[in-house]
């Protein structure tokens, strides 16, 4: 039972890794065409789903998938990028903001 859960959480997690991956490619496309609308990503729910069905796997007896399968999941969903680049970037974009305020005011 604790399997099945554990199966279902990361073929849920894997399909909403697809969905993204097709969603960034339709942004991209979009862009390329010169439309400025952007199609959503659904952002750290494949980690989330990941997360769940390896903890469900590892408290079933004995485990059916391997550990590599679970960080490939979770480390293939192009949201998880995005989000890093969002939490990198943040702070250099101040930063330049700020040295341009100050340039402007000398």
């Amino acid at each position: 039972m604790i399997a099945t859960l554990s199966a279902l959480l990361l073929f849920l997690a894997s399909a909403t890794v697809v969905l993204n991956w097709i969603h960034a490619g339709q942004t991209v496309a979009r862009r390329l065409r010169g439309d400025r609308r952007t199609v959503s990503l659904v952002y750290a729910v494949p980690q989330i789903l990941v997360w769940m069905a390896a903890v469900l796997h590892y408290r079933a007896d004995p485990p059916t998938f391997p550990a590599w399968l679970f960080a490939t999941v979770a480390l293939a969903d192009v949201s998880l990028y995005c989000i890093v680049f969002a939490l990198l970037s943040a702070p250099i974009r101040r930063l330049r903001a700020r040295a341009r305020s100050t340039s402007r005011h000398d």
